[in-house]
């Protein structure tokens, strides 16, 4: 009698089982034709702010120096004449653009380059250049994928893993921009899930495959370097500092991939004054709280972006417990490649940071091998909280899995029908949608403006067809010219404001402000003689 109890006993926690497992392919299944939907939905609705601007002029083969020399000159100019620098001309060809790219080789060019292929069979449409991004955003699943398969024997961690990269508003809001940080994202996984295929099976194949994706992952960006070494530490402590085949291995197929690198490696070197006068910016200064709410509120952006104050900590605390039970539980070849993944993403920004001030470790996009790893240790923290400890344990670990993703949902529902976003948001970009409403609605509007040339460009997005420009580097080359229809100003620099005031005569009326500061003006000619 007893038997048959067990018996039934056993076949009911089968049936339990299968249920469960039926329940998790449905979810995941959900969840990732909703990561599918949000990469794509509005997906030129945002601004087409100066970093993508930039990449439509670079990839068209266009230059900064050639838009201000041609077309900021106080000469009246339409939309269409400032676009045309953001699309592919006949007298600009594959050397222009490796040409434009070699003038800022702080972006490696794989992206840029493959972006003008794709501009060449498609078009240059917002929503065609962010398209590509999209794509790449979607290569990522089977990546991520193969990579939990490489690293975890539990199925659900794959499948909690995949679910949790779907709907991460993070992730979306990337896949939506015209920038080389999905496919960065893709080169992040698959070099990492081709290493440890080929730790694995030790096959020659295997280890050309990872020379290759570790030159690809160079082109893509300059910081999957860091990557590199993550995989270098992994390698040596795994074979316990040993010249053993796999580090030989290793060491040769690593080398080929850098050695392929050395021709970019040449055109940095040759840059490194442009390069530090471009990102000048990481190196401003910051106090050591805003750092830490920086790291935490950017942690929580990767599965929540509702901006919900002190509830950051809460996050961070759950991201802390799964790492504690990745350590502790999953053997040492698996937790290693996250730890390390993370590790060296993070503390090569942050140690700079605090030692000589800046911003490194606060730029989002920088972090992305460490919010994968975030990721994964989430992924398998949930896995075996849910399923090897009590059950108050594991109520709580679904409840706080299940407020996560909806918490996701609901940030990817949000960012997708707004404008500007924060990952798209500068000072002066945030507010063009309502300086371009304002713009388009006026009676023959003429816009004047010495401002940012590509932040000029990215505005031209916003505006209707009619609208012409009047443009400057000089506020001094600024010519008379007749005000027929309505003219604005936008965000003007004092000189300029004076050249329109004394010597144009212009009274300039405030039409929007931003904290009490003014940034759009409607000139009106003075009434004096």
């Amino acid at each position: 009698m007893v038997g048959v109890r067990d018996k039934l006993g056993g076949l009911e926690r089968q049936k339990r089982l299968r249920s469960r497992q039926s329940w998790l392919s449905y979810a995941v299944v959900v969840l990732l034709v909703l990561g599918i939907f949000f990469r794509f939905v509005n997906i030129d609705r945002k601004v087409y702010w100066v970093d993508e601007v930039y990449t439509s002029l670079r990839s068209s083969g266009h230059t900064q120096r050639e838009l201000v020399r041609q077309i900021f000159n106080g000469q009246e100019v339409t939309v269409a004449d400032l676009q045309a620098y953001q699309h592919l001309s006949p007298d600009k060809d594959w050397g222009d653009t490796l040409q434009a790219l070699k003038g800022n080789a702080e972006h490696a060019p794989l992206y840029f380059l493959l972006l003008r292929f794709w501009m060449q069979a498609f078009g240059s449409s917002v929503a065609t250049v962010r398209t590509l991004s999209a794509l790449f955003s979607l290569l990522a699943f089977p990546c991520l994928y193969w990579l939990c398969r490489e690293l975890f024997a539990a199925p659900a961690v794959k499948w909690v893993a995949v679910s949790l990269f779907a709907i991460s508003p993070l992730h979306v809001l990337y896949a939506q921009e015209a920038r080389q940080y999905s496919l960065w994202t893709v080169m992040v996984l698959l070099s990492s899930a081709t290493l440890l295929w080929a730790m694995r099976t030790k096959t020659r194949r295997s280890w050309i495959a990872y020379g290759v994706a570790v030159a690809l992952g160079l082109y893509t960006h300059l910081l999957f370097a860091l990557v590199a070494i993550a995989h270098a530490l992994y390698v040596l402590v795994i074979e316990k500092l040993r010249p053993t085949r796999t580090v030989l291995r290793y060491l040769l197929a690593s080398g080929l991939g850098a050695l392929a690198f050395m021709p970019w490696v040449v055109v940095v070197a040759t840059s490194m004054r442009q390069i530090q006068t471009t990102t000048d910016f990481l190196t401003r200064k910051q106090s050591l709280s805003r750092l830490i709410d920086g790291w935490f509120l950017d942690i929580n952006r990767v599965f929540l972006d509702l901006q919900l104050g002190s509830f950051n900590f809460v996050l961070v605390l759950v991201v802390a417990i799964a790492l504690f039970a990745l350590c502790r539980h999953a053997p040492r070849r698996t937790w290693l490649m996250v730890v390390a993944l993370m590790g060296v993403n993070f503390f090569a920004l942050a140690v700079p940071d605090l030692a000589l001030g800046g911003m490194r470790s606060m730029q989002v996009r920088y972090l992305i091998p460490f919010y994968l790893g975030i990721q994964l240790a989430l992924a398998y923290g949930f896995a075996y909280y849910a399923v090897r400890v009590g059950a108050w344990w594991q109520k709580l670990c679904r409840v706080v899995l299940v407020g996560m993703i909806v918490a996701g949902i609901i940030s990817c529902v949000n960012s997708a029908q707004a404008e500007v976003w924060w990952n798209k948001s500068l000072p002066k970009s945030s507010h063009y949608p309502r300086a371009a409403d304002i713009v388009n609605k006026a009676d023959r509007p003429l816009l004047i403006s010495d401002s940012n040339p590509i932040g000029m460009l990215s505005f031209s997005y916003l505006t209707d067809s009619d609208v012409r420009f009047r443009l400057v580097t000089q506020p001094g080359a600024l010519k008379p010219f007749d005000d027929v229809g309505t003219v604005y100003a936008l965000t003007p620099s004092n000189q300029l404001k004076a050249r329109l005031k004394n010597r144009l005569n212009y009274q300039m009326v405030p039409v929007l402000k931003k904290d009490g500061k003014p940034y759009l003006w409607q000139l009106q000619k003075s009434q004096e003689e």
